[in-house]
């Protein structure tokens, strides 16, 4: 059998064919991978992130070698972070939970979750702006383009929405917190006034 110049350009063509969709299959989404994404809300530093259950911000970045609450005190040979954070429910009281809460570094890693101090916004009524502190044991040499996650529900890994905040931690600012050798007295949440 002879193919013919239109035979050789018609099996070109379903070859190309099949390879662009084999392209473009593989670069869509499976419908399973959409509904496992988390809906990122990214800010940086005293911004304002909305989410389904609420306002997050983060207000300050301390650091210390010892932190310590109303009923725990903790020490470390790497360096505590306390975020200082505002917090709004926007439809029901709702807990910004400190065990969910984590610093991800640049290179993946996560700090916070289940430590020695744990922290969280406690129950807030919706529309009310309540200020806490979050306090996250990390390695210091992590504190570099390090951002804070807050997720909307009571897991990380929940499909729903996350407060992605950068904490605007350059190499500079990344020494000096390193550096710190005091304590931070971690406050119980409060009524932030308007």
């Amino acid at each position: 059998m002879r193919l013919t110049r239109d035979g050789v350009v018609t099996v070109l063509l379903v070859i190309a064919a099949l390879f662009v969709g084999t392209l473009v299959a593989d670069r869509v989404p499976d419908a399973q991978a959409v509904l496992d994404a988390r809906y990122e809300r990214h800010g940086a530093v005293g911004d304002p992130v909305q989410m389904r259950t609420g306002t997050v911000a983060v207000t300050g970045v301390r650091s210390a070698k010892q932190v310590s609450s109303f009923t725990d005190t903790a020490t470390t040979r790497g360096i505590w972070v306390v975020l200082d954070v505002t917090w709004r429910p926007s439809t029901e009281p709702f807990i910004l939970s400190g065990d969910a809460a984590r610093i991800e570094a640049p290179d993946g890693r996560l700090f916070g979750g289940s430590s020695a101090l744990i922290t969280s916004c406690t129950p807030t009524q919706p529309g009310v702006t309540f200020a806490c502190s979050f306090a996250f044991e990390m390695d210091p040499t992590a504190l570099a383009g390090s951002r804070a996650l807050f997720p909307a529900v009571k897991e990380l890994e929940d499909p729903d929405d996350i407060a992605v905040i950068d904490l605007g931690i350059d190499p500079d600012e990344a020494a000096r917190l390193a550096a710190a050798t005091g304590s931070i007295r971690v406050p119980v949440t409060t009524v932030k006034e308007p």
